[in-house]
């Protein structure tokens, strides 16, 4: 049976199986929106094709800004080796758009009674090319081995999240596809370079784990979360849901058991259950509750819980001794604490720049990370341990500028507006444009834009949180600290010792005080604060914010995350359905009585709109990674600040080390 490809330039083309193959006609594995591109540019090679087509065949008319789809036609490029002008694969006219120019010729048919002397062949050759590839690996090794670590790059670029399996050294791993934003469970055996994707969703997916022949990876949807079993040999999977609104973390415990921390439905804590992969049911293992997301590991002998949260100026560990119910250890940490794993009886821990392990006499956490040579920049991502090593998965930042983005609604979606490239030293102030931040090797500078004036230093970040008196005087919470400051003059008027972490200050209506929201031990709070006669008395408790709406006071209940208000008569009235919260969400109130908030997921920062007293969910406008910081501007635009380029989610390389 004779069977037929399209030579094109250097590679070939399946249009049937829509394959792109390489000049040994081995198959190239390409991200779904990049194929896509390909097929349709090819299909339609007698013509350009415009970026408005492209939108709405491509991405079946969901609303995608330009660029991310030039990005995708520039992956395509990249892969041909195209050049600007000289495209011989893929051209562009500005006005016109894109077509697919290289020429395509049909190959002749291969007689069935020719192939068995061209199989023959190819075996030769591919005994050849394995016997080289063999020695340049035991070369390599051999390298490699007489220095401190080795670099394995992962193919899928945009790494989330490793593992490796401790019986045979596979890898499993998340991955983000910004192009159609869909995360991909990946696999790699151990002996090949070749990944597989074993699924994918548009929800974000966490925490890969291997037991025996299968993976465990967990999903997270608006309102629900659970497990996702593939099965690596059929490649089977089976979907299986929770009784929880939040999962924030997983790990192994044995091949029988993994560890889950998450927050169950209609529940305002967060606690660490064992999950039974025989019967696929969950147990609560311990009486620790927390306000806050947590993550956990539980060690092998599953005696000892370990715990981090965060802390005010970093990470709390707590171990806990199941067995005799006694609390161990407590370790304050100055950094966020990443990830924690058990290696037999020895816990391992990352920050975002040290790994470290606890010492089992004495209970005091030492680093093991002497890396000398990695950039201060270089950002750990996650870690595994496989066989005796711990393999650490990096990021590493090369864009450090900052980009200030502008979104209009426009048709019920959020739509790209505009980008400002910031200075990385200079940090815009959203709600007041009038001063900036300088971040300096010294420490922190609050300037003003208009006469450069110095209104405040401090040796860590300075948060403004609000304007006030006509907007002559600002608002900012540094090292514990609130103060006012004059902005024309430059002079300090008011400051208090805060009492936990002020997380917003709001005007209060006709009187010279402010509201204060703050997280505290005792949980949230409201504060009012008078700062003219200097008097600061409590509340209430539980709101995560308060709002005039036409002259009526709302308010966002902690623990059940309904916006409430009071009737005339006193009587408690709600406004929505719960919202599911976290500890950094981000509010604001617009003019038009919407509410917008931000909840950070894995990886990505979901941004929430909803009317106040409508019956309606709120509704996800935005997803997006790197947010630092949501404002509304005076035309009543979402102004955005993020870490890295818009819409690209994840634009960082990142590489694996093994130690």
């Amino acid at each position: 049976m004779a069977r037929n490809v399209l030579k094109v330039g250097r590679f070939y083309i399946n249009p049937q199986q829509q394959l792109l193959l390489d000049e040994n006609k081995n198959e190239i594995a390409l991200e779904a929106k990049v194929q896509e591109i390909l097929f349709y540019l090819f299909d339609n090679r007698d013509r350009y094709v415009s970026l408005e087509e492209l939108h709405e065949n491509v991405w079946s008319g969901r609303i995608v800004s330009d660029s991310a789809v030039r990005r995708t036609i520039s992956k395509l490029r990249k892969l041909f080796d195209d050049n600007g002008e000289e495209a011989e694969y893929i051209k562009s006219v500005v006005k016109k758009g894109y077509k697919f120019v290289c020429d395509v010729e049909e190959e002749e048919k291969e007689e069935e009674s020719q192939r068995p002397k061209n199989k023959f062949r190819i075996k030769w050759k591919k005994v050849f090319y394995s016997f080289l590839y063999i020695a340049f690996i035991t070369l390599f090794i051999f390298i490699a081995n007489t220095t401190f670590f080795k670099i394995d790059t992962l193919v899928q670029e945009h790494v989330l999240a490793v593992t490796r399996n401790p019986q045979n050294g596979d890898y499993a791993y998340i991955g983000y596809s910004p192009g159609d934003t869909r995360y991909q469970l990946f696999y790699r055996p151990d002996e090949t370079r070749n990944d597989e994707i074993l699924a994918f969703s548009h929800d974000p997916l966490l925490s890969p784990i291997f037991i025996k022949n299968t993976i465990w990876v967990g999903w997270q949807s608006i309102d629900s979360c659970g497990l996702l079993k593939v099965d690596i040999k059929t490649k089977k999977s089976s979907k299986i849901s929770l009784n929880c609104s939040t999962l924030v973390h997983m790990s192994i415990v044995n091949n029988g058991e993994f560890l889950i921390t998450m927050r169950p439905k209609q529940d305002d804590t967060y606690q660490s259950y064992l999950f039974k992969i025989k019967n696929e049911k969950t147990f609560p293992i311990s009486d620790a509750k927390m306000e806050t997301p947590f993550i956990a590991s539980l060690s092998s002998d599953e005696n000892i819980l370990a715990m981090s949260y965060p802390s005010l100026r970093g990470s709390t560990l707590r171990l806990l001794d199941l067995k005799n119910n006694l609390q161990i250890k407590n370790n304050d940490i100055p950094e966020k604490i990443i990830q924690l794993r058990w290696q037999d009886s020895v816990l391992k821990l990352a920050t975002e720049s040290s790994l470290y392990k606890l010492d089992n006499k004495t209970g005091a956490l030492e680093k093991f990370d002497v890396r000398t040579n990695l950039s201060k920049k270089t950002k750990i991502i996650d870690f595994s341990i496989y066989a005796g090593k711990v393999q650490v998965l990096h990021e590493e930042d090369k864009d450090t500028t900052q980009h200030l983005n502008t979104y209009i609604e426009r048709s019920g979606h959020l739509e790209l507006f505009n980008t400002t490239f910031l200075d990385p030293h200079m940090l815009p102030v959203l709600n007041d444009s009038s001063v900036f931040i300088d971040h300096q090797p010294s420490g922190y500078i609050l300037k003003n834009i208009s006469d450069q004036k110095i209104l405040a230093t401090s040796n860590n970040l300075i948060q403004v949180l609000t304007s006030i008196e006509k907007n002559k005087s600002i608002v900012i919470f540094k090292n514990n600290k609130l103060e006012i400051i004059n902005k024309e003059k430059g002079t300090l008027q008011y400051r208090l010792d805060a009492q936990g972490d002020v997380k917003q200050a709001i005007p209060v209506p006709n009187m010279d005080a402010l509201w204060l929201i703050t997280l505290s031990p005792a949980g949230w709070q409201t504060l009012l604060w008078n700062y003219k006669n200097n008097s600061l008395s409590a509340l209430a408790l539980h709101e995560r914010i308060r709002f005039f709406i036409n002259g009526k006071l709302f308010w966002v209940d902690s623990r059940d995350g309904i916006i409430k208000s009071k009737s005339k008569s006193g009587d408690i009235i709600y406004f929505s359905k719960p919202l599911h919260l976290s500890p950094e969400s981000t509010w604001i109130v617009s003019d038009d009585s919407y509410l917008w908030f931000t909840e950070p997921r894995p990886y990505v920062t979901d941004i929430y709109k909803i009317k106040v007293g409508s019956e309606q969910p709120p509704s996800i406008e935005l997803r997006i990674r790197g947010l630092l910081d949501i404002n509304l501007n005076e035309k009543n635009q979402l102004t955005l600040l993020l870490n890295q380029q818009p819409q690209s989610l994840l634009s960082s390389s990142f590489r694996l080390f093994s130690l």
